[in-house]
């Protein structure tokens, strides 16, 4: 199967924001990844739909200042295929910075 990953440079404020949409048009689970800037990548199946999906987000996302929201950067779109995709989430992670939760 062939997936479409959407890649988008995100400010620290809109994080939240951003992968709530990502889950609503249909992505199954979002990655993080923090090198110079925080970049969020969700997945979706590349299906005749996923242009009219990148549209709304691309409306959705353009209104993040009406809400006192910074924007995000732009949407990179590249397409993937499963053994790919597979194998993906692997190489995020080791470029992740790992974070420790200490509770009190």
């Amino acid at each position: 199967m062939r997936w479409a990953e959407l890649s988008i440079p995100t400010p620290p404020e809109s994080t939240d924001a951003v992968t709530a949409k990502l889950l609503e048009i249909g992505c199954n689970g979002v990655s993080e990844s923090d090198s110079d800037a925080t970049v969020l990548a969700g997945h979706l199946p590349a299906t005749e739909g996923i242009q009219r999906k990148l549209e709304d987000l691309r409306a959705h996302l353009s209104r993040f200042p009406e809400f006192g929201l910074p924007e995000p950067g732009r949407i990179t779109l590249r397409y993937v295929e499963d053994s790919d995709w597979a194998n993906e989430w692997k190489k995020r992670r080791s470029e992740r910075h790992e974070r420790k939760v200490v509770s009190t």
